[in-house]
C-alpha cells in the first residue's frame, strides 16, 4: 500500500490576508472609507404596501440649507432592473408596492439635515388594495401588483420526467404532506452601504460592500444608462454577506444618482431598521407539497412536488432560487419518474432573495422530512432508506445531470459511524429529535439545474508571485 503523503497546505493553518487589519481595527468597511466632503444620503420610503403616486413635491426639501440634491424617478431613465425580471425601479415611478419602497432621496451636508429634508418632501398617494399572502394573490379578482403578470405570478415552472402516474400506481407505499417555510433575515453585523463618486468625465466610482462586483457593475450601468466601462466598483471589507449583499437593493444606485446631481461624493449607510424593512432581502417563503412513492423494499419509485413561493413585491434572484428548490434535490437520490410545478407569486411585502442555501433548504426540508415519514411507513431505518437511494458515480438525474464523482454513500456510512447512529436511533428519548438528511448544493454563481461552477484567472509573474483575478470577493468568511 502506498504511504499517504503528508499534506503541507490542505488542512494546515494559513494566515488570512485581511486578518491583521481586522483584529487591529484598521480594516476599512464602507462606513470607514475616506471621502472628504462626502454628503450624507437618506431615502424616503413608502409608508403604504400598495399605492399610486399622485404627486411628489420636493420644493421645501430643496430649499433647506445644507441640502445639495434631491432625486425622484424623474431624475432616472425609469429603467427597471432585476437579475431575471426587470420589474424594479431605482425610485418608484407610478406605484409603490411594499412598505419601504424607495420614493425619493436627499443628499445633504450631514445626516441630521438629510433626515430633516426627507421630512419636508410631500407625497400624495392613492391607497390601493394589497395582498399579503400567496393564496390571496393567486385568487381571481386579486389586486394586480404588476399589471403585466396575471394572477400575480411572475414565474411558473412545470416539468415532468418519465411516467409519474404509472410509477405511483406501481408504488407499494405512498406518503404526502405540506411544509411551509417563512421569512428569515441575514442580520449581518454590517448593514448595506455605499459611497458614490461622479467625475466631470461622466464616470462613476462606487465603494460598496457587495458580494457580487460584476453583477453590481452591470446593473448600475444599465439603470444609469452608461457603459459598464464608465462604472468602477470597489469592494470594501464586508461585514457578513450570507446572500443579503448580492446586489438586490437600490442603495448604490441611489447614491450614484445623488452624486451625479450634486457633483459631490455621497455616502448612504442603511440603518438597522432599513436593513430589515427594505435592505437585504430575506429568504423566499415557500409552501411545498410533496408526494413520494416507494417500493416495498424502500426504493423511491416516484416523486411529485408543488411549490408556491412568496416573491414579495419585486423578483430579484427569487426566480433562480425557486429553480434550485424545484430541481436541485433530484440530483441526490436515484429515481427517474418525477413531476414538479412551481409558482413564484408577487405579494405586497418586502422583496425576497438570496439567503444561505439559495433555495435548497426550503425544498430539502420538505423532501427529507417526507422521507422520514416514508421510512416510518415502510418500517425502515431512515438512514438505511437514504443509503439505499443515494446517488453514485455515473448516475444520470431525471433532468440529464450526470454525476461524475460522488461519495454520498460513503458519507452516510461515515456519519453513521461517527454519531453512533444505531444507538441514538434506538434510544427514542422523549422530546429529543435525531435525524439525518442529504443535500446537493450549487457552487460559484451558477444556480440552475443544468450547470454548476465558477471561474477565475491566475497569472504568474517572473518573480514567482501568483495573482488571482476573481469576482468571488471575501465577504467575511475568510
Amino acid at each position: 500500500m502506498t504511504q499517504a503523503r503528508e499534506l503541507t497546505i490542505v488542512g494546515q493553518p494559513a494566515p488570512r490576508v485581511e486578518g491583521f487589519e481586522k483584529v487591529t481595527g484598521s480594516a476599512q468597511y464602507v462606513a470607514d472609507i475616506p471621502a472628504p466632503g462626502a454628503l450624507a444620503g437618506k431615502i424616503l420610503r413608502s409608508p403604504y404596501p400598495h399605492a399610486r403616486i399622485l404627486r411628489i413635491d420636493t420644493a421645501r426639501a430643496e430649499a433647506l440649507a445644507g441640502v445639495w440634491a434631491v432625486v425622484t424617478a424623474e431624475d432616472t431613465l425609469k429603467r427597471g432592473w432585476g437579475a431575471f425580471v426587470q420589474d424594479q425601479m431605482a425610485l418608484a415611478t407610478d406605484k409603490v408596492r411594499y412598505v419601504g419602497d424607495e420614493v425619493a432621496a436627499v443628499a445633504a451636508v450631514d445626516e441630521d439635515t438629510a433626515r430633516a429634508a426627507i421630512d419636508l418632501i410631500e407625497v400624495s398617494y392613492e391607497e390601493l388594495p394589497a395582498v399579503f399572502d400567496t393564496e390571496s394573490a393567486l385568487a381571481d379578482g386579486a389586486p394586480q401588483i404588476h399589471d403585466q403578470y396575471e394572477h400575480n405570478t411572475v414565474i411558473t415552472i412545470a416539468v415532468e420526467r418519465g411516467d409519474v402516474e404509472k410509477a405511483f400506481a406501481e408504488s407499494d407505499v405512498i406518503v404526502e404532506d405540506t411544509f411551509e417555510s417563512q421569512h428569515q433575515w441575514h442580520a449581518p453585523l454590517e448593514t448595506i452601504g455605499s459611497v458614490a463618486e461622479y467625475s466631470a468625465s461622466g464616470k462613476y466610482t462606487i465603494y460598496m460592500n457587495t458580494q457580487t462586483l460584476f453583477m453590481a457593475r452591470g446593473r448600475i450601468a444599465w439603470v444609469l444608462g452608461v457603459s459598464e466601462a464608465d462604472v468602477r466598483i470597489i469592494q470594501t471589507e464586508v461585514g457578513g454577506g450570507f446572500g443579503g449583499k448580492s446586489c438586490d437593493d437600490n442603495n448604490a444606485i441611489i447614491a450614484a444618482l445623488l452624486a451625479r446631481k450634486s457633483g459631490r461624493s455621497v455616502r448612504i449607510i442603511n440603518t438597522r431598521e432599513e436593513e430589515f424593512l427594505a435592505g437585504s432581502r430575506p429568504r423566499v417563503p415557500m409552501r411545498v407539497w410533496v408526494k413520494i412513492g416507494f417500493s416495498r423494499d424502500g426504493h423511491i419509485r416516484a416523486k411529485q412536488m408543488r411549490i408556491v413561493a412568496d416573491n414579495g413585491a419585486y423578483s430579484g434572484k427569487a426566480p433562480a432560487i425557486m429553480g434550485v428548490s424545484a430541481f436541485r434535490h433530484e440530483t441526490c437520490y436515484k429515481y427517474s419518474d418525477t413531476k414538479t410545478e412551481a409558482y413564484l407569486v408577487y405579494t405586497n411585502k418586502i422583496p425576497t432573495g438570496a439567503f444561505r442555501g439559495f433555495g435548497n433548504p426550503s425544498a430539502d426540508w420538505a423532501v427529507e422530512q417526507l422521507l422520514d415519514i416514508g421510512a416510518k411507513a415502510l418500517g425502515i431505518d431512515p438512514l438505511e432508506l437514504l443509503r439505499l437511494n443515494a446517488i453514485e458515480p455515473g448516475y444520470v438525474s431525471p433532468h440529464g445531470n450526470r454525476v461524475e464523482g460522488c461519495e454520498l454513500k460513503q458519507c452516510i456510512d461515515l456519519v453513521e459511524e461517527k454519531m453512533d447512529w444505531k444507538a441514538k436511533w434506538a434510544e427514542k428519548t422523549p422530546n429529543r429529535g435525531v435525524g439525518i438528511a442529504c443535500t446537493v448544493h450549487v457552487s460559484g454563481k451558477r444556480h440552475f439545474m443544468d450547470y454548476d461552477g465558477g471561474s477565475a484567472t491566475i497569472k504568474m509573474n517572473e518573480d514567482g508571485k501568483v495573482y488571482i483575478l476573481s469576482g468571488e470577493g471575501e465577504i467575511g468568511q475568510g
